[in-house]
């Protein structure tokens, strides 16, 4: 059962995105694709989630 306390509102997802977007391009293996990876993993771990993890493939 989520915990409406960690619940991010709809003000704090648009900072995040503002974060994300800046950063810059995202393609993989660009600096601002692994900044925004580690940005996401931390996220969902302060909201609670549980075994999140980066799983990185070959391209």
């Amino acid at each position: 059962m989520p915990n409406d306390a960690l619940i991010p509102s709809e003000q704090q997802i648009f900072a995040w995105i503002e974060q994300i977007f800046a950063q810059g391009v995202r393609r993989p293996g660009h600096p601002a694709d692994e900044w925004a990876e580690r940005f996401c993993l931390e996220r969902f771990n302060e909201l609670g989630l549980e075994r999140v993890r980066l799983k990185l493939y070959d391209s």
